[in-house]
């Protein structure tokens, strides 16, 4: 999977444009119905979500699968940090090398801003552990509310509910336990206080 720069990004085809403001809700609906369950009361058509996901890269597969229920076309920001992601894993969840436009940034932030602004794309990623201001957060809250626009942000640290996040729809830690080879979820906000366990061959059967 091959790194762009927004500029190639923003200079291409855009994705998504013209989904009417009168979209119905989304639930999820993947093969696994403990997930469906789980997120059962989410409305998935626009918002935040956030997922705390500390382990690696496993521990984006069970975030990687929900966002692949709704949407085949996505872009992704990383920072310089984090490698270029997993070919193989996403392979494992139905995803194409053409389906995931992949931006390596040195300012990610900065790069999410425009791509949000330009409203090129109705389903963004960012995986990055830089700090998002409380004023970085209002911005993104109104364009994806006026655009339509699912936001999934990938933090490399478990989420924290101390000093809580209003702007989210959804906040889960998402982990993966390599001695009992299970991945657990744990949501923060979004449906009161809940977990879900799951077997590796539950999430890699999915």
């Amino acid at each position: 999977m091959q790194s762009q720069s927004i500029e190639e990004i923003l200079s291409g085809p855009l994705i998504g444009v013209g989904v009417s403001l009168s979209q119905k809700q989304e639930r999820l609906k993947c093969s696994n119905n403990k997930l469906n369950r789980l997120f059962s009361r989410i409305d998935f058509s626009y918002g935040i979500f956030e997922f705390g996901v500390p382990n690696g890269s496993l521990a984006r597969i069970i975030p990687f699968q929900v966002l692949n229920s709704f949407e085949k076309r996505t872009v992704l920001i990383t920072d310089k940090s984090n490698k270029i992601i997993y070919p193989p894993s996403l392979a494992t969840m139905g995803y194409t090398l053409d389906q995931i436009q992949v931006i390596q940034s040195s300012e990610p932030i900065r790069d999410l801003k425009t791509i949000l602004t330009e409203d090129a794309y109705k389903c963004i990623v960012i995986d990055s552990s830089e700090r998002i201001s409380k004023a970085d957060f209002n911005l993104f809250f109104s364009l994806t509310r006026t655009q339509k626009i699912k936001l999934f942000i990938f933090r490399g640290f478990y989420l924290s509910n101390k000093n809580g996040n209003s702007f989210c729809k959804l906040r889960v830690n998402s982990s993966y336990d390599i001695m009992r080879n299970t991945f657990k979820l744990n949501l923060i906000k979004g449906i009161g206080k809940k977990s879900l366990t799951l077997k590796s061959a539950e999430v890699m059967n999915e």
